[in-house]
């Protein structure tokens, strides 16, 4: 399976790209009580999809066994002001 790739920083016009292969991928959907946290290994099976209260030692801890070839990402939305 090809690697995932990124977008890790947009700069006039120019995108800088992350390619790298890793053995799992975490995306996170976070809220400020709750958290979604899903794994994949690299052929896209999930490994891992669950609800966590949103704080850091329930992250870490659900994501331990993985986390020696992990990546994670989670998106964010941008709020307009007006």
């Amino acid at each position: 399976m090809a690697p995932f790739t990124v977008c890790l920083t947009q700069k006039k016009g120019q995108m800088r790209f992350y390619n790298t292969s890793h053995q799992y991928y975490c995306g996170i959907d976070l809220h400020t009580k709750m958290t979604y946290v899903c794994i994949l290994n690299d052929l896209g099976e999930i490994c891992l999809h669950k609800n966590i209260p949103t704080q850091p030692r329930w992250f870490l801890r659900l994501i331990e066994p993985y986390q020696e070839n992990l990546v994670v990402g989670n998106s964010t939305d941008r709020f307009i002001v007006e």
